[in-house]
């Protein structure tokens, strides 16, 4: 074999040979749906082993766990590991601090604990303390051990999420459901206040019949059911609100046990909950959802725009020039992806002679892709003075 001093002459070494194939492996689409599959394929699993678990719990005279089962968790393991492994080798430290770092610190987090779980199980097994609840032997601390293992198992269930993002719409419906976070807060916060004075009213009241005659309030009546105290109230109104619980039940103890009145009362706080409140709230869910998506879509659309002029850029520059635009730009595949984004080929035919309008033959790559973006659906007035 060669030494380093051949290697480096070549301009290479055997070490960046290897992180060469290794990025061409990692970073390589084929790579990233085979790790969804096992992501895919490991949650299947882990439904097996728990619907095992279940069972065994009812009878413990049931089949235990099969064999096969367990040597599957562990290659799963020895696979995420591998694969964490060869992440950390090609970025080194920056795998911590890259674009996405946080779901990087995730997956380490969570390999790492299946890991610990897979030593741990083995151990236990070596110590014959894997069996049935009425075969243990082990120790007390080893066995709530084990259980907290089993119950941290439950996060990597959580790595599922990862394989949304190589589904687009998949992905558009997560980011969607993410922005309405903050509106979901004070959406709760809103309804809690509605909720928590309107169960003040009607605690108070029937607290107050309940004065006259306490038989009326007492345990197992409907009154006491609904309105025996505030956290029965609030979650009664809460029940009313959403369906829980069908609000003409709730209502007529409370109109029993105060005032005819209260019928209207009560009818005005469903309408005003229901047909203004919460409709209302899905308005501002919609709009914030609709916002994300369409940020999304012009995200997806300019990564697709950069990639498709990557072929047309000069070598060495961010520029595009005319000999390689107008061949590519009459392409039968630039046809079909400009036709996928609605933009007429001829409109990024005449957007690059508008920014050349020296007639030089080359043009700012960035500011044709931010042009076909413009151009792009519905002009706006803007678009239409610049």
């Amino acid at each position: 074999g060669w030494g380093e001093e051949e290697w480096t002459r070549c301009g290479a070494s055997p070490i960046n040979a290897v992180r060469g194939k290794i990025r061409a492996l990692v970073e390589s689409d084929i790579f990233d749906y085979i790790v969804a599959a096992a992501i895919l394929l490991n949650a299947v699993l882990m439904g097996v082993q728990a619907q095992f678990a279940a069972v065994a719990a009812r009878d413990p005279e049931s089949v235990a766990e099969p064999v096969f089962l367990r040597v599957t968790s562990t290659a799963f393991c020895g696979f995420f590991t591998a694969e964490i492994t060869l992440r950390i080798c090609l970025y080194g430290y920056a795998f911590f601090t890259m674009e996405g770092w946080r779901w990087n610190v995730f997956d380490c987090v969570v390999v790492g604990l299946q890991l610990i779980e897979e030593i741990a199980v083995f151990q236990a097994m070596e110590e014959n303390s894997f069996l049935k609840p009425q075969e243990q032997t082990a120790k007390p601390a080893s066995l709530s051990f084990m259980r907290i293992l089993r119950v941290l198992r439950l996060v990597r269930i959580i790595r599922v999420v990862r394989v949304l993002r190589l589904v687009r719409e998949l992905r558009t419906m997560v980011h969607s459901i993410g922005s309405t976070l903050v509106s979901l807060f004070w959406t709760i916060l809103l309804l809690l206040l509605l909720i928590y004075v309107t169960g003040i009213c009607f605690t108070q009241m029937v607290a107050d019949s309940g004065m006259d005659e306490p038989e009326g309030v007492a345990e197992g009546t409907k009154a006491f059911e609904f309105f025996g105290s505030l956290d029965r109230s609030i979650l009664s109104l809460y029940q009313a609100m959403t369906g829980g619980i069908n609000w003409r039940e709730v209502m007529e103890p409370l109109v029993e046990r105060t005032s005819p009145v209260m019928t209207m009362v009560f009818c005005i706080y469903i309408a005003f909950a229901v047909l203004a409140m919460l409709n209302v709230i899905t308005g501002v869910f919609v709009g914030s959802a609709l916002a994300k998506a369409t940020e999304e879509d012009n995200m997806d659309l300019v990564h697709g725009l950069r990639e498709a002029v990557e072929s047309m850029m000069v070598e060495g520059s961010n520029t595009l020039s005319w000999e390689n635009f107008e061949p590519e730009i009459k392409g039968a595949q630039m046809q079909r992806y400009f036709e996928s984004i609605d933009l007429d080929p001829s409109e990024a035919e005449g957007l690059f002679r508008l920014l050349d309008p020296e007639d030089t033959g080359t043009i700012d790559a960035e500011d044709f892709v931010m042009g076909c973006l413009r151009l792009h659906g519905t002009a706006r007035a803007i678009d239409l003075t610049t």
